[in-house]
């Protein structure tokens, strides 16, 4: 009997050690049949999710492809940019420069830019403010004295076009189109130099005689409601001048072009010779292009120095690009001056609320220039095709416009 206890108290204590040894709480014990190594006991990581373009990226993508399709499909010839601050939607160049020779168009080539020359007059203006050299609630009589009933027309009646001095371009100018038509003649190169001479020579050629005319010609009172006048643009560039002491190119080259770094832009009157790969102005008619020079034929017998601080200008898609973002950005004058430019036009911009925007026209070209404060969204369109009405370009730009809006943040 006392053997037996013995061997159970024997058996009873391995037991117990034994129990001891063992590590406790251990959920996952060594198991005797299994094996593990390191690379048994390495996690593998989860596939990195694969990169594409964004939803935004996708979307200008898409509005790029229509645009660029609707265009090719209306035989468009010119430079089109849709910019979103410094995003670009779509940004492409179409036709010829000048078809004889082969040159395309690209963003970088000159257009005459017709009346979005009155903006640059207009910032010309601002930046006169700024610097208290100008007062636009001064008399036109301190400016131009000797002529009755100007002390009671101001330099903001001209910028807000209720000057009342007509449109000199309209009263003045003769149609070299309309005589062709008049005289049968097919070709400028059938025009005979003499006879295009003497018909325009009774005009005034000269920006003297053209300020003469338009105050002279002045039916003495100024307007309650806007009414578009070339000739009020006409004199606040002898405004400028008078104010400035400089010429009209000499200020907006010293300080707006070159501020901006528009160097690609200037003055149709200082085109000696051609500027390189320039944009020949094309009239569509029949659906034949009819070849317009920058020199001889066209700008010269158009009197190009009478379009002055009214259209005087050419410029080019990027630069008109670079010109927006200083214009709106604080890059020419505080944004608050901004506020300045107010009613529906003022300061050479049609103006609805947040959207500014206007178009130019010079034989052969047509312009079209819009903003947008509230997102940033620019929309730059030169041609130099003319296409057979002005309707018919804006209703171009309205297409441009709604295929580029999906793209917009």
């Amino acid at each position: 009997m006392k053997k037996l206890l013995t061997i159970f108290l024997v058996i009873l204590f391995i037991f117990t050690t034994l129990s001891a040894c063992a590590k406790p709480n251990d959920p996952n014990p060594p198991s005797s049949s299994t094996s593990t190594s390191t690379a048994d006991q390495t996690t593998t990581p989860p596939d990195e999710p694969t990169t594409g373009p964004s939803e935004q990226e996708l979307k200008r993508e898409q509005a790029a492809k229509k645009i660029d399709e609707y265009l090719s499909e209306k035989d468009y010839w010119g430079a089109v940019l849709v910019r979103q601050r410094d995003q670009t939607i779509f940004g492409k160049a179409y036709g010829m420069a000048d078809a004889a020779q082969g040159i395309e168009n690209t963003l970088d080539t000159p257009f005459c830019v017709g009346s979005v020359t009155k903006q640059f007059t207009g910032a010309a203006i601002l930046t006169l403010e700024m610097d208290g050299k100008l007062d636009t609630l001064e008399a036109l009589d301190k400016f131009f004295p000797g002529y009755d009933g100007l002390e009671n027309v101001t330099v903001a009646d001209l910028l807000a076009m209720k000057g009342g001095f007509g449109d000199y371009l309209s009263e003045l100018s003769i149609s070299i189109v309309d005589l062709m038509k008049k005289e049968n003649i097919a070709s400028f190169d059938d025009l005979d130099e003499a006879w295009l001479h003497e018909k325009l020579n009774t005009l005034p050629m000269d920006i003297g005689s053209v300020e003469e005319y338009i105050l002279t010609n002045w039916g003495g009172q100024t307007l309650e409601r806007f009414s578009y006048s070339n000739s009020d643009y006409f004199l606040l560039g002898r405004i400028i001048e008078k104010v400035s002491g400089m010429t009209y190119e000499e200020y907006l080259t010293e300080k707006l072009l070159r501020p901006v770094g528009m160097t690609n832009s200037g003055f149709l009157s200082s085109i000696t010779p051609a500027v390189p790969d320039s944009g020949g102005g094309y009239v569509l008619s029949n659906w034949q292009n009819i070849c317009l020079e920058y020199t001889d034929t066209f700008f010269r017998h158009n009197s190009v120095d009478n379009l002055y601080s009214t259209g005087g200008l050419y410029s080019t898609a990027n630069d008109l690009n670079l010109w927006l973002d200083a214009y709106f950005n604080g890059k020419l004058f505080p944004k608050s001056m901004l506020e300045k430019v107010a009613g529906s036009y003022n300061y050479g911009w049609f103006r609805e609320g947040l959207f500014w925007e206007h178009t130019g026209y010079s034989l052969g070209f047509r312009t079209f220039v819009y903003y947008n404060q509230n997102n940033g969204n620019k929309i730059i369109m030169l041609t130099n095709r003319e296409p057979a009405s002005y309707y018919l370009f804006y209703e171009w730009y309205r297409k441009v416009s709604y295929l580029s809006g999906p793209a917009l943040q």
